[in-house]
């Protein structure tokens, strides 16, 4: 009988399939070799994908010798005596809740590039821009129109490119969102306050818009009325990207439990009298004199009344990019 050495396989031994341990391993390389792909991918994608087209800045100057205010503004009410009974913040508020009534009453729909920075989980991320198109809910000649959203992000460059469309009461409240570039390749529908929606974000889209831009700060500033310790200060001689403006800033010089903010600034478009800007500041970390960011949020280039339609809220729209 001959016997074969150790180190020997029978033809058997080769037909064998391979060893559970080999298997495993096999299948560990394919998979590590597939993350590699979408990880070179999404790196080339960044590298190559165009920069993003030049949006307006937002500039805001202080003209001492310009007209403080135009005709029939809203932040007219500013210049009237307060009562010596009233808090400090009635003058903001009066002019928040006329921005609200006019806006309520005159708007139906705009267009404008959207500037947003925010801190979440304790990082501030780095500033984004937008293009958004964006109609208010309303009921029109017995038709029911629902407040829609259109974003088209351009800022920054790893953004670009994403599409994100909600609207009210459609999509079974899901919104509807691609990537840009090599990862547009399917379509999200997301509810609003989903860890990925949500994802780099403060507030839900369900929230976006400068109508509730003006509620939440009426919110804020309803709840804070009912302590001490605010100053108002009003600025009527601002030029904000050409047009007049008013700069009203909210101060909270204590920190406390019921207070949000340390410094609440919002700008005011005197010629449009809608608020375009808000920035809300934290107080300052020990050892720093300078407050900390918690958010930021601009409007230019804002054009109202523009006549969007419900094509300008379709996935479908050819104009658009959805796979």
């Amino acid at each position: 009988m001959k016997v074969l050495p150790a180190d020997s396989s029978t033809a058997a031994d080769l037909n064998k399939s391979p060893s559970p341990p080999r298997r495993k391993r096999r299948w560990l390389k394919i998979g590590f070799a597939i993350a590699l792909l979408v990880c070179v991918s999404f790196f080339i994608d960044r590298w190559m994908r165009p920069a993003a087209p030049a949006t307006s800045d937002v500039n805001i100057v202080t003209e001492k010798n310009s007209q403080p205010f135009v005709e029939n503004s809203l932040t007219d009410i500013l210049n009237e005596p307060v009562a010596a009974d009233a808090h400090p913040l009635d003058p903001a508020l009066n002019v928040a809740q006329l921005g609200l009534d006019f806006y309520r009453k005159n708007v139906r729909d705009y267009t404008a590039v959207f500037i947003k920075q925010e801190r979440v989980g304790g990082r501030l991320a780095a500033e984004e821009r937008s293009l958004v198109k964006f109609r208010q809910g309303r009921i029109e000649d017995g038709k029911v129109i629902p407040q829609s959203v259109y974003m088209r992000f351009i800022e920054p460059k790893g953004s670009a490119g994403r599409e994100v469309i909600y609207i009210e009461g459609h999509n079974d409240g899901r919104l509807v969102a691609h990537e840009g570039g090599l990862l547009n390749i399917i379509r999200a529908n997301l509810l609003p306050t989903s860890r990925l929606a949500m994802r780099g974000n403060r507030h839900p889209i369900t929230d976006f818009g400068i109508e509730k831009l003006v509620q939440r700060m009426i919110e804020k500033g309803t709840r804070d009325r009912q302590h001490d310790d605010s100053e108002l200060l009003v600025n009527r001689h601002i030029k904000i990207n050409g047009h007049s403006g008013t700069e009203i800033k909210l101060v909270h010089s204590r920190p406390a439990d019921h207070f949000d903010f340390h410094i609440a600034r919002i700008i005011i478009d005197d010629e449009m009298n809608l608020p375009v800007g808000y920035e809300g500041y934290l107080w300052p970390e020990k050892g720093s004199s300078e407050p900390v960011l918690q958010e930021r949020y601009f409007y230019t280039d804002v054009k109202l009344n523009v006549g969007l339609t419900d094509k300008d809220f379709d996935p479908d729209n050819p104009d658009y990019d959805y796979p």
